[in-house]
């Protein structure tokens, strides 16, 4: 426990001590509500894939939500899973497996 605390105050210095980037202007100008397509719009289309994001862009969402994991050699990978167990037939963590 003590190491894991450790391990994220060491983490968490990090992250404060870098610079901070300068805004982009994306927001400023922000239309409320903002309308965002959870994993491109999961339950409409098939999640985390190309068609879902476009499809979501036509219809004008505002935000296209991804989670993104990074397989063993380095392979960036949209799944809302960490596993693949769920979406595939095959199983296993993400970032434990190699692209091919």
């Amino acid at each position: 426990m003590l190491i894991g605390g450790s391990l994220i105050l060491i983490v968490l210095g990090r992250v404060a001590s870098a610079p901070r980037p300068e805004p982009t202007g994306y927001f400023t100008e922000v239309r409320l509500p903002l309308v965002i397509a959870h994993q491109g719009g999961d339950g409409h289309w098939p999640g985390n894939t190309m068609y879902a994001f476009r499809r979501a862009a036509q219809v004008g969402v505002d935000v296209l939500e991804m989670d993104v994991h990074r397989s063993s050699d380095g392979v960036l990978v949209l799944s809302h899973d960490a596993t693949v167990d769920r979406t595939t037939n095959g199983s296993g963590r993400i970032d434990e497996q190699t692209w091919a």
